[in-house]
């Protein structure tokens, strides 16, 4: 009876051990796949990171269609590339893949401008000098007219400072030595899905189609949030209040107000004139234009700031002294402001660069071309690695802006 005993425990034990055996390499062999799966993922994310990397770093133009890539020569790790057009801004994607494993990354791409660039000031040969008032400032090297830069004396104030400019004098051109690409506009909606309704809050992924949110009629963004690859357009005009939430979305009206205390970043695209009233601040990367075939203008209202580009573009002459820019008092952009075909009233402050065909003076006693009164343009102050929003010069060298999602 004792040995029948010992025998069944023996069993047991036997059993017990087995089951405990077959259980520590069931998780061995889990835990091994699942080590294998994350240095498989851990791998595909690399090769997409590889793949945005050699993207940024190939001469061509917006690639509209997915192209194909083998990494390292083997044939196994394939990623498929694509850069494309997103309003003035670029966009990279990278897709690798491994059997039923993938990785996609995204992102909004930037420009660094090269040393020899990096310039305060441009302005376009127009034989006349440029006149400085006040307490201006030019901080950083400067292209001039041939007739060079003076000292103004208006409504009792002359200029006060040691130096006239705070950097190196070049002589520049007849034309800004910059272009605009308007190729992401044509595409925006080629490429959209088409919606009427505008939603209280969504928020679309680059990954996906765009959404196109379209109306005849005025549109008043508040109350709402939107974030990602949607397009917001009217036929009249686009006013943005306070409590807009926006976030890498493109506006686009003939005519696009900001109202007051408004905060937000997107791409606001404009035909005619674009408005931000005062106490704005547009995060970074925000990208404001006018392209007008008429008399458009912008205006920066005072204490406002722009984290990014301001541009315009006149597809005629401006009159001589008529004023297509004005950046108010206290107001400041953070980037590069630029004007083409059109006079800039400086008021405020650019920590960056400016570009523009001249400048305007309106003041009660009288309007001058080509003088400033208490402006401010500092290329020192903005970082040495900082990344403009878009690419107007032709060796910018393009890195990562910012992931997208």
């Amino acid at each position: 009876m004792l040995k029948a005993g010992a025998f069944v425990y023996a069993l047991f034990v036997m059993f017990i051990v087995s089951m405990l055996t077959l259980l520590f390499l069931t998780l061995t062999r889990l835990y091994s796949y699942e080590i294998s799966g994350m240095q498989m993922q851990e791998r595909l994310d690399e090769n997409a990171r590889s793949g945005i990397q050699y993207a940024l770093g190939t001469a061509n133009g917006a690639w509209q269609d997915a192209q194909q890539l083998h990494l390292f020569d083997l044939g196994k790790d394939l990623v498929h590339i694509q850069k494309k057009k997103w309003g003035f801004m670029d966009v990279v994607t990278a897709k690798a893949s491994h059997k039923n494993r993938f990785s996609i990354r995204s992102a909004l791409v930037g420009y660094q401008v090269p040393d020899s660039l990096k310039i305060s000031l441009y302005l376009a040969n127009n034989q006349a000098a440029l006149h400085l008032s006040g307490e201006t400032r030019l901080i950083g090297n400067a292209y001039l007219p041939q007739s060079g830069v003076k000292r103004a004396y208006i409504a009792g104030t002359s200029y006060f400072g040691d130096r006239l400019i705070y950097g190196e004098q070049f002589l520049s051109e007849k034309q800004l030595p910059i272009f605009f690409d308007t190729l992401g506009l044509s595409l925006l909606a080629n490429s959209a899905l088409k919606q009427f309704a505008l939603p209280k809050q969504h928020q679309q992924s680059f990954l996906d189609s765009t959404l196109l949110i379209s109306a005849e009629n005025v549109v008043h963004l508040k109350d709402l949030s939107l974030k990602g690859n949607i397009v917001i357009q009217s036929d009249t005009l686009v006013e943005i209040y306070p409590s807009a939430l926006l976030e890498d979305v493109i506006v686009m009206a003939p005519i696009i107000k900001v109202r007051t205390g408004s905060r937000f970043s997107a791409q606001l695209l404009a035909k005619d004139s674009l408005i931000v009233e005062e106490n704005c601040f547009l995060e970074y990367p925000s990208l404001l234009f006018v392209n007008t075939l008429h008399d458009g203008f912008v205006q920066i209202g005072s204490k406002a700031t722009i984290y990014g580009d301001v541009w315009f573009k006149s597809n005629k002459p401006s009159g001589n002294l008529k004023r297509s820019v004005l950046i108010e008092k206290d107001a400041e952009v953070v980037g590069r402001l630029l004007v083409e075909q059109g006079n800039l009233q400086l008021n405020g402050s650019v920590k960056g660069v400016v570009y523009t065909t001249g400048f305007i003076l309106k003041h009660p006693v009288g309007t001058y071309k080509n003088h400033l009164l208490a402006a401010r343009i500092d290329r020192l102050s903005l970082w040495p690695d900082y990344l403009f929003v878009a690419k107007v010069v032709e060796h910018d060298k393009p890195n990562i802006l910012k992931w997208l999602y």
